[in-house]
């Protein structure tokens, strides 16, 4: 079960889904994509009916984690492939110390940036990929401390585990 982020969900969970039973014959994976609207009383109502799917792309684990419903991260996945988490990110996917969730995506609702830091810098106009963000943040460091700034605290915790692209 997953959360419809937008247009391109249902197609990306399908090639992921097609992928991974082509490489693990015997598997048949449903697929069911919900809009956010009605994802909380879909999901409660699994739980209530002991329907639960297997995996759950869905923002909300601590519940589930109190009662015992769900797995602990490293019951589910390689130490490897946790160690590969940011720990910020990581760190917004624990209940109680313990990592539950597998964030999935992160984004960024905010980019902000200090015109006059910019300028002092040399920099005419504010960055759009991510080598120009790198590239601006280098060039204005020297001109102050912080010139520009995303939101990565918890105020984005429910983006982390949006499909991804």
């Amino acid at each position: 079960m997953a959360a419809k982020y937008d247009d391109d969900t249902q197609p990306y969970w399908e090639k992921l889904i097609e992928d991974f039973e082509a490489r693990n014959s015997g598997y048949k994976v449903n697929l069911e994509v919900v809009d956010w609207e009605q994802m909380d009383s879909k999901v409660k109502t699994y739980i209530q009916t002991k329907q639960q799917p297997d995996v759950l792309n869905y923002n909300k684990f601590s519940d589930f984690a109190r009662d015992d419903l769900i797995y602990k991260a490293d019951e589910a996945v390689s130490p490897k492939l946790l160690d590969d988490y940011l720990p910020l990110f990581a760190d917004q996917a624990k209940y109680k110390g313990v990592q539950y969730g597998l964030p999935f995506i992160s984004s960024a609702r905010l980019f902000f940036y200090d015109k006059e830091i910019f300028k002092k810098a040399g920099v005419a106009a504010p960055p759009t990929s991510r080598a120009e963000v790198e590239a601006v943040a280098k060039k204005s460091k020297t001109a102050a401390a912080i010139s520009l700034g995303l939101p990565l605290g918890p105020e984005e915790a429910r983006a982390s585990s949006a499909a991804g692209r």
